[in-house]
């Protein structure tokens, strides 16, 4: 999709990038997910990071991990085609308490949670909280224990609810491919971008003027909800398998502190050397390594 200022932003590109799944209506909104594989296994719950979409793991894992899991890739709430929560959509907990209740609705008890990026706040949130749904847990790529939320000015000015709105509207006017391509270099970093990751990733969906605000005060919000996580993770008593690239320019590695989930008594981890932000992408095997390695630890 080319992308260009003009009427009908947003719904040029959801006409460009439509939805590949079912939705549900859950925890006041309305939430777009995607399933594959034998229903009889168990659930593998898919959370995309901040700027994403479930497109985001249909164009790299999902296909894989559907050959022996119950996947279900799901767009949180405000993001691809999932509409906002009534409220506090940009707090992690209100986005888990939505994601259980589409899995209530769908009619799973229990299930395994895969979180990458931001995601894996999300999924943290979710075993810590409630352990008796978790079975599982798999982390991939994120904020470590010394992480500062270093983020710039646009997600501290964005942060602040009427500023967002309006660098939100602004999209349209700076929005361009090159942009677009010149920011995902930085995300996948020192990895190359896949060719076609731009299209079938759904990149453009991030630019939705709501879903561009959104974002911006989600990330500004994130910091204070990590550092309150971290004193309970160790109770988390579910198997947890950790992935992070050493060469992560997004969310660095800290060999000092590790990623939070190393925290939890029954976690492993594997740190890929050489390999930036987005392994699911650039190191399938290795994303697969440990997804098997959880459903044997399950």
């Amino acid at each position: 999709m080319k992308v260009t200022a003009g009427g009908g932003f947003t719904a040029r590109i959801n006409r460009a990038h439509p939805p590949l799944g079912s939705f549900v209506e859950a925890g006041g909104g309305r939430l777009h997910y995607h399933r594959a594989g034998p229903k009889e296994a168990l659930p593998l719950v898919l959370l995309h990071g901040a700027s994403g979409n479930l497109r985001d793991w249909t164009s790299s894992v999902f296909e894989a991990l559907a050959k022996d899991w119950n996947v279900i890739a799901v767009d949180r709430p405000g993001y691809g085609h999932s509409s906002l929560l009534p409220d506090q959509s940009w707090l992690i907990n209100p986005q888990t308490h939505a994601l259980r209740a589409m899995m209530a609705e769908l009619g799973y008890a229990r299930y395994a949670v895969f979180g990458h990026s931001y995601g894996v706040a999300v999924a943290l949130d979710w075993a810590i909280n409630y352990p008796d749904e978790v079975a599982g847990l798999v982390t991939m790529s994120g904020a470590m224990v010394s992480w500062q939320g270093a983020l710039g000015w646009r997600y501290r000015l964005g942060g602040i609810a009427p500023i967002g709105r309006l660098m939100g509207e602004a999209v349209p006017l700076f929005a361009t491919e090159a942009l677009l391509k010149k920011e995902l270099a930085e995300v996948f970093d020192p990895d190359p971008v896949p060719a076609t990751y731009l299209e079938e990733g759904g990149i453009a969906l991030a630019l939705k003027p709501r879903t561009f605000a959104l974002n911006l005060r989600a990330m500004d919000q994130l910091h204070w909800q990590t550092v309150q996580a971290i004193p309970r993770v160790p109770q988390i008593t579910c198997p947890v398998e950790v992935l992070h690239g050493r060469a992560d320019a997004i969310i660095p590695y800290d060999p000092e502190s590790g990623p939070i989930a190393a925290l939890a008594p029954k976690a492993h981890t594997v740190i890929l050397d050489q390999v930036g932000h987005m392994p699911h992408h650039t190191q399938p095997e290795s994303v697969l390594a440990s997804t098997n390695r959880l459903s044997e630890r399950v």
